[in-house]
């Protein structure tokens, strides 16, 4: 099976903000679920401490990771991350 990962760099925003987002990645895995593996990656660059635990993703009823960095490496090297933490043998990613 052919395998997508999303990729989520965020900084500050909160759930509702990034909410539309998670949605419509809720709605793609929903239509495409057996044709694909579908993974949402989420590297939050923000300050202090971790705002999410996994619980907070639940709803969206897909595989996903979240992982808390409060030194902010940049949007780049926070989506390589959420690369190759999932596998590099992926299909497709989306940024």
């Amino acid at each position: 099976m052919k395998k997508i990962i999303f990729s989520l760099v965020i900084y500050k925003q909160k759930l509702e903000d990034i909410l539309p987002l998670l949605l419509s990645i809720k709605n793609f895995n929903s239509l495409y679920k057996k044709k694909y593996d579908i993974f949402l990656s989420i590297y939050d660059n923000t300050n202090k401490f971790s705002r999410f635990n996994s619980n907070n993703f639940e709803f969206l009823e897909m595989s996903v990771s979240y992982f808390h960095n409060p030194n902010n490496i940049g949007f780049g090297k926070a989506n390589n991350y959420n690369f190759y933490r999932n596998n590099t043998n992926s299909d497709d990613i989306f940024i």
